[in-house]
């Protein structure tokens, strides 16, 4: 996919990937590349930027991972509050009419 927008002519302006060392481990990048072409169109060199972003990658993930964790959280304590409200209304619905409960 990259290599065939830069024959197409396009530029890589930040452009994501995933590089894999040679140990396994992937790496995730950000590049900036461009085609250089002579007057007859053909490539005469390339020219790539390759930045490492995994530790931004990783802070991003651990942030939706800790705010996932905090929506559930506040979800349980509000189902647990309404489980609560719903008692007490049961309770005050059988003081005031026993007959219906």
């Amino acid at each position: 996919d990259m290599l065939c927008k830069m024959m197409n002519g396009e530029v890589l302006r930040e452009y994501p990937a995933r590089l894999r060392h040679k140990d396994g481990s992937v790496v995730h990048v950000m590049i900036n590349s461009s085609i250089y072409r002579d007057e007859q169109g053909r490539v005469v060199h390339t020219r790539c930027f390759t930045r490492n972003v995994t530790a931004a990658k990783l802070a991003e993930a651990e942030e939706k991972e800790h705010t996932a964790r905090m929506h559930a959280e506040r979800l349980a304590q509000l189902n647990a509050r309404l489980q609560r409200e719903a008692e007490i209304n049961q309770a005050l619905l059988h003081q005031v009419m026993p007959e219906k409960v």
